[in-house]
């Protein structure tokens, strides 16, 4: 259960009693702890993985162009393989994560253009 106290006020605002209301949450619990449960499998699939998995979120300029992406996700395997840590650039763009960048994301920029 959830509670919730709100004032109840006459016409000049002042406040005659407090008035108290309760929400059954029981559902939204069980929902909440199902999505949990789900993000914890797939987070454990996609490390588990032998071949290196990345997710991007595409960057478009002002013409609608393809001109970046920026890291999502990516998985130990990818990480081995491009020598980045996720926790060091995701959110940051593609083409300017720095000298250790695999060639993988420049090359695969190139053929969506």
């Amino acid at each position: 259960m959830d509670f919730l106290l709100r004032p109840a006020r006459d016409e000049t605002s002042g406040i005659l009693c407090l008035m108290a209301e309760a929400r059954d949450i029981t559902e939204a619990r069980k929902a909440e702890a199902a999505l949990l449960r789900n993000a914890q499998q797939m987070e454990w699939l996609m490390k588990s993985m032998v071949k290196a998995f990345v997710m991007w979120e595409t960057v478009f300029d002002e013409g609608g162009r393809l001109v970046d992406a920026r890291f999502v996700y990516f998985n130990d395997a990818y990480e081995r393989a491009s020598g980045l840590k996720l926790d060091e650039v995701r959110g940051r763009r593609c083409v300017k994560s720095g000298p250790n960048q695999s060639n993988a994301g420049s090359m695969s920029l190139k053929r969506w253009h």
